[in-house]
C-alpha cells in the first residue's frame, strides 16, 4: 500500500511540473501606417482576440513581427516582415482599404505564433514527460495520443484573407462639386461649375464632365452683346502616388458651345448667334487624401483647350466683337469620391 501511495505521488508531481513548463508564444509588434489607419494597439488587439491572449508585446520576444502600410494607385500596400529566432521572412499585401490589410496581418501573425507555440509545446511535452508511466501496479500505461494541430487555410482563403483578390478591380469615381476659372472662351475671365463621372483602374483615370459658365456682358462701342456659354469634356490621366500625393499628365477633348445675342435698342435690332466647335485638351492631374476620410480626396486639374477652328462674332456694319481664344486655359478645384 505504501509503494502504491509513492508511485501516485511522482505520477501527480510529474503532471504538474509539465503544466507549469508549458510555453507562452511572446510577441513584439512594430506597425505604421498613414492617417486614418489602424494603429499598432489595434492590430495587437486583433491578435491578442485570435490568440485567446497568448500573446504579450510588452515581454521578451519569441515571434518579431514588422509592418510598415503605405498608398499606392490600387488602395494600400502592406511590407509584413515577421520572424522567429534567426529565421525572417517578409511578404508584400495589396487591399483597397488599410482595415482589410489590418486584419490579413492580424490573421498572419496569429497563425504564426499559433505554429510556434504548437511546437513548443510539443517540444516540452517530449522532454519532460516519459513516453510511458508506470501505474500503481508496476506495468507500463500507454503513450498519450499527440495533440491536434491548428488547421491552416487553404491558399485561396489566405490569399482573400490578405484582401488581393479586390486589390485591382475597377473603382466607380464621382467629382462634385467643381469649381472653374478659365480664360479665353469669353470676353472676359470666366467662372463656372461642373461635375463629374469617371473611372479609375489602376493608374489609369477616366472621367467625363459637364460645365456651367456665368453669362457675360459685352460693350463695344456703345453696342452690348450678352455671352452664354455651356461646354463638355472628356479626358483621361496617368497618375502616379508619391507618399499621398497623386500626380500625372491629361489627355482629352471638350466640346464648347457659345450663344450670342445683341442687347437691342433704338437703333440697333437685337439678332442672336450660337456656334459649337471641338478643341482639344491637355493638362496636369493632382489630388491629396482627406484625413479621416478614406474615399474622398480632393483634387485640381489644370488644363488648356486648343482650338484651331473657332468661331467669330459680328455685329453687321459694326465688325467682329468677339473670338475665343487660339488657347483656352482652365484650372479646376473640387472633390473626389471614390466607390
Amino acid at each position: 500500500m505504501k509503494a502504491s501511495w509513492s508511485w501516485t505521488g511522482v505520477l501527480v508531481l510529474g503532471w504538474t511540473s509539465a503544466v507549469a513548463a508549458q510555453p507562452t508564444a511572446r510577441l513584439a509588434l512594430t506597425w505604421s501606417g498613414p492617417p486614418g489607419c489602424p494603429t499598432t494597439e489595434n492590430v495587437q488587439a486583433r491578435i491578442d482576440a485570435l490568440l485567446g491572449g497568448d500573446a504579450s508585446a510588452s515581454s521578451v520576444a519569441d515571434v518579431r513581427a514588422s509592418g510598415q502600410v503605405e498608398r499606392v494607385e490600387s488602395g494600400y500596400r502592406l511590407l509584413l516582415s515577421m520572424g522567429v529566432g534567426s529565421t525572417p521572412s517578409s511578404r508584400v499585401i495589396e487591399a483597397r482599404t488599410c482595415d482589410e490589410l489590418a486584419g490579413a496581418a492580424a490573421i498572419a501573425i496569429a497563425l504564426l505564433a499559433r505554429s510556434t507555440l504548437s511546437g513548443a509545446s510539443a517540444s516540452s511535452a517530449g522532454d519532460s514527460t516519459p513516453t510511458s508511466a508506470p501505474t500503481a501496479d508496476g506495468r507500463e500505461a500507454p503513450p498519450s495520443p499527440p495533440a491536434p494541430q491548428p488547421e491552416r487555410p487553404a491558399p485561396a482563403e489566405r490569399a482573400e484573407a490578405h484582401g488581393q483578390s479586390g486589390a485591382t478591380r475597377a473603382r466607380f469615381v464621382l467629382d462634385a462639386p467643381i469649381g472653374v476659372v478659365g480664360w479665353g472662351s469669353l470676353p472676359s475671365p470666366e467662372l463656372g461649375l461642373a461635375a463629374a463621372v469617371g473611372i479609375r483602374w489602376r493608374a489609369l483615370r477616366a472621367s467625363v464632365r459637364g460645365e456651367l459658365w456665368q453669362p457675360q456682358t459685352n460693350q463695344v462701342l456703345g453696342f452690348a452683346t450678352r455671352f452664354t456659354s455651356r461646354s463638355a469634356r472628356a479626358e483621361a490621366c496617368l497618375v502616379q502616388d508619391f507618399h499621398g500625393l497623386e500626380l500625372g499628365p491629361c489627355l482629352g477633348a471638350a466640346v464648347q458651345r457659345l450663344a450670342g445675342a445683341g442687347i437691342g435698342s433704338r437703333v440697333f435690332m437685337a439678332t442672336t448667334g450660337t456656334a459649337v466647335w471641338v478643341s482639344g485638351a491637355l493638362g496636369v492631374f493632382a489630388s491629396l487624401p482627406t484625413p479621416g476620410f478614406e474615399h474622398l480626396r480632393f483634387f485640381s486639374d489644370a488644363t488648356v483647350l486648343v482650338s484651331p477652328v473657332r468661331p467669330r462674332f459680328v455685329i453687321d456694319q459694326l465688325g467682329p466683337v468677339h473670338e475665343p481664344s487660339l488657347a483656352a486655359p482652365r484650372v479646376d478645384l473640387g472633390c473626389e469620391w471614390i466607390f
